[in-house]
């Protein structure tokens, strides 16, 4: 199991005419296509996290998407990939022993 934190980046932009934002959906996929969902509003502490527990080790995506008070997206979503199995570290492969 892998916890997943995922961080938004943001920037200031005019809103489309009439169109209020209101959230931005986070949707975690994992290796099995397990879908969890998070709303996030800045009011998180961090602002714009959210943390996601995966059962599924592997492949996965996040995608965002922010969404006006109607819950109708603004602008295209954002989808990242992930692979809770790609980190890497310096494994011992052997053991050297010298006696004198």
């Amino acid at each position: 199991m892998s916890k997943l934190t995922v961080t938004l980046s943001k920037q200031v932009l005019r809103a489309p005419s009439g169109i209020t934002f209101d959230h931005t959906d986070i949707d975690v996929t994992d290796a099995a296509g397990i879908k969890a969902s998070q709303a996030v509003n800045g009011s998180e502490s961090p602002s714009w996290v959210g943390v996601f527990q995966i059962a599924n080790e592997g492949k996965g995506s996040v995608v965002a998407t922010d969404k006006d008070t109607a819950g109708n997206p603004i602008g295209s979503p954002i989808t990242v990939e992930f692979d809770t199995l790609a980190g890497t570290f310096q494994a011992t492969n052997g053991v050297s022993v010298s006696i004198e």
